[in-house]
């Protein structure tokens, strides 16, 4: 945030710290190239890539904190009621209930499942329909009541596979890397698509290309 306030000077810092917390985190879909493939597999140890997978995955609802708190600020009339709302609205209601919500379903499901293979109820293929419909079901019903639904996939992933059942249920199945590498790269070609590169140069805003590649270095 100080880099971008000294460098850009038309913003606050409050704006320049919002900023931050948007560029700061790990982007998971630029982590998966590090995590996956045959460079990652034969080069860089499983306990990294894991490590690699998790921070990934949970520090963008973790970076919230830094996001609301300048958002807060620049929106509220008062620091009491930023921190108020702060307080009661991200830390309890996004991030707390957000992950006690996924970590239930995936609880709740990690459970199903196994009774559902205890009484030969479930496919092959239906095994490895969970890894998307999980997932869709938490980030939707965690947006209908306006919770972190980032941070609620990663808690219901991890509550889901934490006894490592569902991946030795699908363990021969591609099915989920093949899921990965589309999800990563249609994300790829849609950022591109809607990145307005022409705003790169807005010098009525104290935007400059060479201001914008000294703060990317």
């Amino acid at each position: 945030a100080a880099f971008i306030y000294a460098l850009i000077p038309d913003l606050s810092f409050l704006a320049s710290l919002t900023i931050a917390a948007c560029l700061t985190p790990t982007d998971p879909i630029l982590a998966a190239a590090v995590i996956g493939g045959k460079y990652a597999d034969k080069h860089v140890p499983a306990h990294l890539r894991h490590l690699l997978a998790a921070e990934s995955g949970c520090n963008d609802g973790a970076a919230f904190p830094f996001l609301y708190i300048g958002i807060y600020l620049l929106l509220d009339r008062t620091t009491g009621e930023a921190m108020r709302d702060w307080f009661l609205v991200l830390w309890l209601y996004e991030i707390v209930f957000g992950v006690v919500f996924g970590a239930s379903i995936g609880f709740g499901f990690r459970y199903l499942m196994k009774f559902c293979e205890a009484k030969d109820l479930i496919d092959r293929q239906s095994y490895v329909a969970q890894y998307v419909s999980l997932a869709l079901l938490t980030i939707g019903v965690t947006t209908l009541v306006g919770s972190d639904d980032i941070l609620a996939a990663f808690a219901c992933g991890t509550a889901f596979a934490w006894d490592g059942f569902f991946n030795k249920q699908t363990e021969a199945a591609v099915f989920s890397s093949v899921i990965d590498l589309l999800f990563n790269i249609a994300a790829f070609v849609f950022v591109g698509a809607w990145t307005p590169f022409s705003d790169f140069d807005a010098p009525e805003f104290s935007i400059t290309v060479w201001r914008l590649v000294v703060i990317a270095l």
